[in-house]
């Protein structure tokens, strides 16, 4: 009954090791969350509001930022730019987007074609006003040194704070993520019915050699 009880355990131990390990990104990507000591920066004419990052893996596909409201209604242009500044600075990507669309949700996503050698790279994302300057509109940010390997930058001056972002890649995926990602070509399908059969019949397995083990 003992290594009945032995067998159990550590069978159902490995399989909540297994399931835990497919849901660990391969990377850390750079981000820094809000902060008890977040603030806004109001949009307007006059401001370019910056932030920059080392990327930490290849294939750079998009760059979330923390927008919000800032008055009754959010009105007029924002544009958001990408460079890479690892060596001078190189446009990458950019995009025009109306402000009451920046702030429907807590989080815009800015996504460019992936970078495939963006790893190692130093990249800065601006957010800056175009015509019809916007009103009504702010991101966010936290004060402090909190991302270690960028900073926050408003009109090209360095400010002692990070503003509230995230960039994403294949490799801060989880492994279960990509399995269960869409099949490149058709978006209607998916690896999950692979993973999950993959996942039962190796659990299945070491059951059985769990139980031959306890039974020696």
């Amino acid at each position: 009954m003992t290594a009945l009880r032995g067998w159990i355990a550590a069978w159902l131990s490995a399989g909540v090791v297994f399931v835990a390990a497919l849901t660990i990104p391969s990377v850390s990507l750079p981000a820094d969350a809000l902060g008890l000591r977040r603030f806004r920066v109001d949009l307007d004419s006059t401001i370019t509001v910056s932030q920059t990052f080392l990327m930490t893996a290849d294939g750079l596909e998009a760059v979330e930022i923390a927008a919000t409201a800032a008055g009754p209604e959010a009105t007029g242009t924002v544009r958001l730019d990408l460079y890479d500044v690892t060596d001078g600075v190189n446009f990458v990507h950019g995009v025009e987007v109306p402000a009451a669309e920046l702030v429907n949700a807590s989080v815009y996503r800015f996504t460019l074609p992936p970078i495939d050698d963006s790893n190692g790279q130093r990249y800065r994302i601006d957010v800056r006003t175009v015509s019809p300057a916007p009103a009504g509109v702010s991101v966010w940010a936290t004060k402090g040194d909190r991302y270690s390997e960028g900073m926050m930058l408003i009109n090209d001056r360095e400010r002692w704070a990070d503003l509230g972002f995230a960039t994403f890649a294949p490799a801060g995926r989880s492994s279960w993520n990509r399995l269960t990602s869409p099949e490149e070509g058709d978006p209607t399908r998916s690896r999950a019915h692979v993973a999950i059969g993959a996942l039962a019949a190796y659990w299945a397995a070491l059951g059985f050699v769990l139980r031959f083990l306890s039974a020696v």
